[in-house]
This record gives C-alpha cells, sequence and structure tokens, in this order.
C-alpha cells in the first residue's frame, strides 16, 4: 500500500516519490453500515501506518466495541486505534483539534458539509461521502424478470436507509403499467417485522425521529398531488411490535421530477415512480439532482448502455444491476453534494491516497572526493 515511485531524470539526477502516513486520523461512521464502514477505514488506516480516532453512530455502536476489543486481544498497540462514542459535541472537537491531520467521513450532506467546512478551517484533509437520491431508469426493452430480480434489494434492502438506494423508478411510458405491476408484486411480497427471523425481509427503520421524517414525505408527496400506489404505514404486525419504528414498502405515484420526494433524500422504504417518454428523460432527472452517487438503467440495447455510461453524471452507475455499488477492487463514491471535502474516495488505491502523504525527492551523487 505505500509503494511510491522512481524516476530517472537524467544521467546524475534522480527523482523519487515516497508515501508516508499521515499521522492521526479520524473517522466518523453512519449508522447503517458499521462493518462496512470500519473495511474502508480502519485497515486502510492502520495499514498505511496512521493512528486513529474512530468514532461510531451513536445508534449503532456495539460493532465497533466489539471490534475495539478484538484489536486489543490480537496486540495492537494502545493508542493505534482509539474509540469514541458521543454524538455532536464530540465530532466538533474532533473537527477543532489541531492534533487530528485528515477526517474520514461517511453520512448526510447536511452532516457533510459542517465536516468539509470545518476541516477547511483546520488545515485538515477530508474524506467525505454524503447524501443521496439515486435513480433507477427502466427501458422498454429491459428484461421484466432481471428487473424484479434488483428492484427487491435495490429499493427496500437496508429498509432503504442507504446512501445507494433506488429511491427513484423512472419507467418509459411503453412499458409502464407492466413495469407498474411488477413493482407492486414484488413490493407486496417484502417481509416486515423482527431483523433476526431469518424469514423477514425488511426490519424497522432506526429510531423514531426516522419513521417520524419518512411519514412526513409521503404527507409532502401527497400535498404535492401524488397517488399512494402502496401504502406502508402502520403495518400489520403482532402485538409484540407494536411500538416498532416499522414502515412496509411505499410507492409513490404521479411523481414528477421537479416535486421535493423525487429530489430529496427520503432514507427509507418508499418509492417514487414517474413516467417518462426516453430513457433520456431518465438521464436528465439524475443529472439535473443536486446528488450524483448512483444510477442505473435496465436495457438490453448495448447503445442505449453506453449512452447512458457515457453521459450521466453520477459516481457510480450500473447496467442491468440495482444497487451499482463498487465491488472493493473499485472505488465507492460519487459527485456533486454526494461527495466533498477532497474528492477522495472509499476502497483501493482511492483509500491509499487519502490516508497517505506523498514525499518528492530530488538525489544527485558526486562520488567520492578525491585524494
Amino acid at each position: 500500500m505505500m509503494r511510491g515511485d522512481k524516476i530517472a531524470i537524467n544521467g546524475d539526477l534522480d527523482g523519487e516519490i515516497i508515501r508516508e502516513p499521515i499521522g492521526v486520523v479520524g473517522g466518523l461512521a453512519p449508522y447503517n453500515f458499521p462493518s462496512l464502514i470500519f473495511g474502508w477505514f480502519v485497515p486502510f488506516a492502520l495499514g498505511t501506518g496512521n493512528t486513529l480516532v474512530y468514532k461510531a453512530s451513536e445508534q449503532s455502536p456495539m460493532f465497533m466495541q466489539e471490534i475495539a476489543q478484538i484489536l486489543e486481544d490480537i496486540g495492537i498497540p494502545a493508542g493505534v486505534f482509539n474509540l469514541i462514542n458521543g454524538d455532536k459535541p464530540v465530532v466538533t472537537q474532533m473537527l477543532e483539534s489541531k492534533g487530528i491531520n485528515a477526517m474520514a467521513f461517511v453520512g448526510s450532506s447536511k452532516v457533510g458539509q459542517i465536516v468539509a467546512e470545518g476541516c477547511a478551517k483546520t488545515n485538515k484533509k477530508a474524506m467525505v461521502l454524503a447524501g443521496a437520491k439515486n435513480t433507477m431508469i427502466v427501458a422498454k426493452d429491459a428484461n421484466l424478470k432481471g428487473f424484479a430480480d434488483n428492484f427487491k434489494n435495490a429499493c427496500f434492502g437496508a429498509a432503504g436507509q442507504r446512501c445507494m438506494a433506488a429511491a427513484n423508478v423512472a419507467v418509459e411510458e411503453e412499458i409502464y403499467d407492466k413495469v407498474k405491476e411488477v413493482m407492486l408484486e414484488v413490493a407486496k411480497s417484502v417481509k416486515v417485522g423482527n431483523a433476526v427471523d431469518e424469514s423477514t425481509y425488511m426490519g424497522p427503520v432506526i429510531s423514531p425521529g426516522a419513521i417520524a421524517r419518512i411519514h412526513n414525505y409521503i404527507d409532502i408527496g401527497l400535498e404535492e398531488g401524488c397517488t399512494l400506489l402502496l401504502d406502508g404505514r402502520n403495518p400489520e404486525l403482532p402485538e409484540e411490535f407494536k411500538n416498532g419504528y416499522f414502515i412496509a414498502p411505499t410507492i409513490l405515484e404521479g411523481v414528477t421530477p421537479d416535486m421535493r420526494v423525487a429530489k430529496e433524500e427520503i432514507f427509507g422504504p418508499v418509492v417514487t415512480l414517474i413516467k417518462i417518454k426516453s430513457y433520456k428523460d431518465g438521464m436528465k432527472i439524475i443529472n439535473d439532482s443536486e446528488y450524483g452517487n448512483g444510477g442505473c438503467l435496465f436495457t438490453e440495447s448495448a447503445i442505449v448502455a453506453q449512452d447512458f455510461l457515457r453521459h450521466t453524471n453520477s459516481g457510480m452507475i450500473g447496467v442491468n444491476v440495482g444497487v451499482p455499488a463498487s465491488m472493493p477492487y473499485l472505488p465507492f463514491g460519487g459527485t456533486k453534494a454526494s461527495l466533498m471535502g477532497g474528492q477522495y474516495k472509499a476502497q483501493i488505491t482511492d483509500c491509499v491516497e487519502f490516508f497517505t502523504k506523498r514525499k518528492a525527492c530530488t538525489i544527485r551523487y558526486y562520488g567520492p572526493n578525491e585524494a
């Protein structure tokens, strides 16, 4: 990971690039994927020789407590990995600290902006992976079985609480009615309940605040003129779950790209269904969005696919892949308001670049002095 480079400048002058640790790094993790974000931050930070101050989400802290114990048990020296807990005041202290040289963050764009600005004020290197509003385009030649297989996970996996969720489904008018039927069939098949039950597909959302926000966006959609094709509010569940933060798959129909529910991140299992004349209208939705995290297109046309791949302004895009989240050997990150700070992405060489600094060296040897 610490690979540098050497260049022969001329006959007696060499150039060398040395890669070094950046020093003390701060990590700020979201609640939704504690194990994934651990993999983005901890191995790369420690593997490149840094020490890490890691703040787990106050809403899901237990995983990192187990990891901290494992790191201690295997002999990681004290002070190399440092786990802290807390919320806004702790983040503020990390941003203001002169002892932290860089900050890595995953979360909402609102908080990401605060982190990016805080790092700029104290001259910290910043990796800021922020919010999203992703659109799934369904072209008229799409394979409907392939779409159905992807739709369930893309829209309702993790209860829609992830930056790669397909929040908008934009469908060409020739195939709109068939796709709507598929969406309804798949969404109604999603079992909501206890997340530790293996037969359950979708558990609760994270908090009372989350359920209130999601319900509010459904109300906003109705006020904007949408109709509820499928209402997931107050799903029928066993008595023991009546006080849980559950919402079933919800589909809003009659949505237009200018509506708030089509533009703002809901972060829940709410899908907006948009009728379009051409796949290019779906591309325009993606390109006009303030976010640029992900997007996907379902088509069997290589010509249409290449047009989409070449002319879509989004960091991670897929063809017939509902969640085009990059595999570990590809960079993970968006564009526009989905990526702030120094524009560093997660995974592979992008992570190495963030967690290290480069030193340029120019070298000459004259040889021993003459007697």
